[in-house]
């Protein structure tokens, strides 16, 4: 007995195919050959646009043509690759946060335990204790090893230990990290021409001389780079620009460097913490010498003095401080706040550079 399908052959479905189901899309405009019906339309119908371009694109059955959207089908495309971006980017982002090296820490923000290494470290190196020195910065480092400058102050140490090949190697390091990268890169000149002497002196000195402009390149303000560089040129017989160089170097250099000045500017810190004290006519001897004829000890002078009240005493060791000392060193000091209290005071106004007009 046999069976017969509900696609047999009629009227409207001649070839006994199996028809698609069909899906309502109200109002559409379809085609069905060449005879437009409006309303109800079916998935084997085709719009008029791509019955004429379904000659080359899209697929076809007996009696029809199917063709894909390509604005629906770009802009899948397009989410999904938009989609993958973001999560490989997500991706990296999370990778490479988890590998970012720790900030710098500010020499404030180091323990006790590495502030006062970095302390004994600056003071053995003053003292020229500079193995000790050297050693205390090795410390320094690995107790905070994003210390801002430490990898110089190693280069530095070792430079001047004549452990060169450490020297070498932390000054590359802070080159690297941007940490005093033109005192690092000044160091590198620094052995560069200190290999001339022993090697090739027109060669090593051409060394030198480069590594050092590329310093001074770095930070035209600082006086160091410039004093090396303006060294290296007396030593290969440029005077003139060698005398040049160092004048630059000169007119960088801050009074403040000056390791006196610091220690002046410290004692007067000092005597203002006794200030009731030195009125008493206690003075405390390890800040000032009374019996000094230095010119920085007259300036500590003249303040003891102010604090007792004794005015004349004061002048007069403001006058011989003026003698001995460098004009920016005294009025960096008689400007320091310290004598702040005493800047308006009439009798002590030749002191203070006061014009003779304000005088009285």
């Amino acid at each position: 007995m046999s069976h017969q399908s509900p696609s047999s052959e009629s009227p409207q479905n001649p070839q006994g195919k199996l028809r698609l189901p069909e899906f309502p899309l109200p109002q559409a405009e379809v085609y069905h050959g060449t005879r437009k019906v409006t309303g109800v339309s079916t998935t084997d119908h085709l719009d008029k646009h791509d019955q004429k371009h379904s000659k080359k694109k899209g697929f076809k059955t007996k009696h029809h043509t199917f063709r894909f959207s390509y604005k629906s089908f770009f802009s899948l495309i397009f989410g999904i690759v938009i989609f993958c971006m973001a999560g490989m980017g997500g991706y990296f982002v999370g990778k490479f946060s988890a590998q970012k090296p720790p900030a710098p820490v500010s020499y404030f923000e180091a323990s006790s335990e590495a502030s006062s290494e970095m302390d004994k470290a600056f003071e053995a190196k003053r003292k020229g204790n500079l193995a000790t020195a050297l050693a205390s910065f090795q410390k320094v480092k690995q107790l905070q090893p994003s210390l801002p400058g430490i990898d110089y102050l190693v280069a530095e140490a070792a430079f001047k230990t004549h452990n060169f090949q450490l020297a070498h190697e932390y000054a590359e390091r802070g080159l690297a990290k941007k940490s005093s990268p033109e005192l690092c890169q000044m160091l590198l000149g620094l052995m560069a021409w200190q290999a001339s002497k022993d090697i090739s002196i027109t060669s090593g000195d051409r060394s030198a001389k480069i590594l050092m402009e590329r310093a001074v390149a770095m930070n035209p303000a600082s006086c160091y780079p410039l004093y090396f560089l303006g060294e290296i040129e007396r030593e290969q017989g440029s005077f003139d620009k060698g005398g040049e160089l160092l004048a630059r170097a000169a007119a960088r250099l801050d009074p403040m460097d000056s390791v006196t000045v610091l220690r002046t500017k410290s004692n007067l810190s000092k005597l203002q913490a006794v200030r009731d004290a030195i009125h008493e006519g206690d003075i405390p001897a390890q800040s000032v010498d009374m019996h000094s004829s230095d010119g920085y000890e007259k300036i500590l002078q003249m303040l003891v003095y102010l604090y007792q009240g004794k005015t004349s005493q004061a002048l007069d060791a403001a006058h011989q401080a003026r003698k001995a000392l460098p004009p920016e060193f005294y009025m960096l000091f008689i400007h320091d706040s310290a004598f702040r209290e005493f800047q308006m005071d009439p009798a002590l106004a030749e002191v203070f550079n006061k014009p003779p007009a304000e005088r009285k």
